[in-house]
């Protein structure tokens, strides 16, 4: 071979490697924290997201609301938030890290029991014959909307009978998922959760009374300085009729703009 040859060929050889060695297009990441309890409607949700949208990566990070809305205020880089109150959401706006919230969807409360009192706790009013109740911690949106509910009860049932559900109180979880597990685990006789973490178990699903009815709200919020490209498409997605169908399979009925305000 001429050396005129062999100098094209040393030429050539790096821009083959290169071109062999070139990476497919990277996928737009979106990263979204949101409330535990939303844990097995998201994976569904972003499994259809992600087959229709084949350029988009979610990553969903799942925690108390009140946890990631820590989070997010050390740095966390969020793209959206759902949170399981709204308080979480406006106190991110307060600090403008946060913009542009709406109402999700609502979760209402529910007793969750222990599959071996089924057949003997059958209403509401039945929870005072258990021993062990699992609640929410108070500073966790679980928690804060128990509260309520114990204090119906005690408007409407009575102050003792109020009374006799916080003495039966064993735990205080500072998560939804965490009470679900204390009565799956046979660690507790009930618990106040959020219908979607009862409905798919074995346990025992008790609804409140009307009088005493109280519902989560989930709010979402974008960071002011969104790092991914598919924000604006997934939040779409959210309020499309094929996430409101799953939201409804997961007991999570969704809530449009005209009925309400994240600010309420």
């Amino acid at each position: 071979m001429s050396l005129y040859c062999r100098a094209l060929a040393i030429l050539f050889i790096p821009l083959i490697f290169i071109q062999g060695c070139e990476s497919p297009r990277t996928k737009s990441q979106l990263t979204v924290f949101a409330a535990s309890s939303l844990t097995d409607v998201l994976q569904v949700l972003k499994e259809e997201f992600e087959k229709n949208n084949p350029q988009a990566e979610v990553r969903l990070i799942f925690g108390g609301s009140q946890i990631l809305r820590f989070q997010i205020e050390q740095g966390a880089a969020a793209d959206l938030f759902i949170s399981a109150h709204p308080e979480h959401v406006r106190s991110l706006m307060d600090q403008r890290l946060m913009k542009s919230p709406e109402p999700v969807a609502e979760n209402p409360l529910v007793v969750m029991v222990a599959p071996q009192l089924v057949n003997q706790i059958t209403q509401f009013e039945n929870i005072v014959e258990v021993q062990s109740i699992v609640v929410g911690d108070e500073n966790v949106p679980l928690g804060t909307y128990t509260e309520e509910v114990l204090d119906k009860a005690a408007e409407v049932f009575g102050q003792s009978f109020s009374d006799q559900l916080r003495s039966s109180i064993v735990s205080k979880e500072s998560n939804s998922r965490l009470v679900r597990s204390k009565i799956l685990l046979g660690e507790a006789d009930a618990a106040i959760v959020y219908e979607s973490d009862a409905i798919l178990t074995e346990a025992g699903v008790i609804r409140l009374p009307e009088v005493l009815a109280t519902k989560a709200r989930y709010t979402l919020a974008e960071s002011v300085e969104p790092r991914s490209l598919v924000v604006n498409d997934f939040r779409k997605f959210l309020s499309s009729e094929r996430a409101r169908r799953v939201f409804t399979e997961f007991a999570m009925p969704v809530v449009s703009e005209k009925q309400g305000s994240a600010d309420e």
